[in-house]
């Protein structure tokens, strides 16, 4: 016994209309052709792999970072100072110093030869 046309679009609107956002979601990912739906995904994983790489890899520096600035400080907090208080102004200048020369770049790469 097959269902009706109408009985199979009743049965899909009633489990779809729950999840209309991943729906349209899905929906949109696939308006374009099925290598491209394919690629789309590829690419998806992949963008997840990177971040979760990224994210155990700044979490790893961090970690490294805050065990090594309490060995120092257990071993001499003057000393500590004297040299993580240079280092943080130097970090700090760096990040200034790169965002002017980023906007410097961008306007550069903005403007006309010639």
């Amino acid at each position: 016994m097959k269902p009706s046309i109408r009985a199979y679009v009743r049965l899909l609107a009633k489990y779809i209309r729950p999840q209309r956002g991943r729906f349209a979601l899905l929906a949109a990912a696939l308006l374009g052709s099925p290598g491209q739906a394919l690629n789309t995904f590829r690419d998806d994983a992949q963008v997840v792999e990177d971040l979760a790489s990224w994210m155990i890899d700044q979490l790893s520096f961090v970690v490294f970072a805050v065990a090594a600035v309490a060995t120092f400080l257990r071993t001499s907090p003057l000393i500590t100072g004297i040299c993580v208080v240079p280092l943080l102004g130097v970090v700090a200048a760096a990040r200034v110093v790169g965002t002017h020369i980023r906007r410097f770049r961008d306007g550069a790469a903005t403007q006309p030869n010639g």
